[in-house]
């Protein structure tokens, strides 16, 4: 989204994201990469990341070596289609809008080279600010080009791997942390129940419940 930089621009040398990887394993954590591009990727790779956010133009060869290598790929769809439809008030230049639209379509046929070559595909959706109740929208606009089940499995058991959290989070097992979401439809049917926050009906956080509409809805 920068109004100077050329998408294609390759902005840090292995060594300079190497540095980055060998103090966050010091701390005991890890590094995402900003990259849409293949040799942002395969730098990113040459550094010993752990995660690759976008990874927009993605092709076969890219993805099997990420494959190899066990590194995760979190697309994020929301924010751009969010960007394109409300382009005047986001204050978007021509340029910016161009390269948005450059990039949906390799975004989407690199998302269905991730899944037929069997890239970990995590879940995010890069919404910042005043409208996170959009974030749900990310299931929508993931299962439109690889299916509910997959888009669901990315945001619930694939990003729990990634996180560190497998052992807690992720899947509904006895001895895993109650995180629990009830919505007015089945999401593996109709993925659309997870995408508005009218819809979520019980939200359980480690145990707690945190949201419950299910009597009001059956007052109304």
């Amino acid at each position: 989204m920068s109004p100077t930089d050329p998408l294609e621009s390759v902005q840090f040398t292995v060594d300079e994201i190497r540095a980055a990887v060998t103090v966050a394993r010091s701390w005991g954590t890890y590094v995402h990469t900003h990259c849409h591009t293949r040799p942002t990727m395969h730098n990113a790779l040459d550094a010993g990341v752990r995660c690759i956010e976008h990874g927009t133009d993605m092709d076969e060869e890219t993805a099997d070596r990420i494959v190899a290598e066990g590194v995760f790929v979190v697309p994020t769809l929301s924010v751009s289609y969010d960007l394109l439809q409300a382009r005047e008030a986001a204050g978007i230049t021509p340029a910016q809008i161009a390269k948005l639209e450059s990039m949906q379509g390799r975004r989407d046929e690199g998302m269905r080279v991730m899944v037929d070559r069997g890239v970990k595909m995590a879940s995010g959706s890069d919404i910042v600010g005043p409208v996170q109740d959009r974030r749900g929208r990310e299931l929508t606009h993931k299962a439109a080009v690889i299916g509910n089940e997959r888009a669901l499995v990315a945001a619930t058991r694939t990003t729990a791997e990634l996180i560190g959290r497998a052992d807690d989070l992720g899947t509904v097992e006895v001895g895993k942390i109650a995180d629990l979401v009830l919505t007015d439809g089945n999401p593996l049917d109709d993925i659309e129940a997870l995408a508005a926050p009218s819809r979520i009906q019980y939200v359980l956080q480690g145990g707690r419940v945190v949201r419950d509409q299910r009597s009001a809805t059956a007052t109304a």
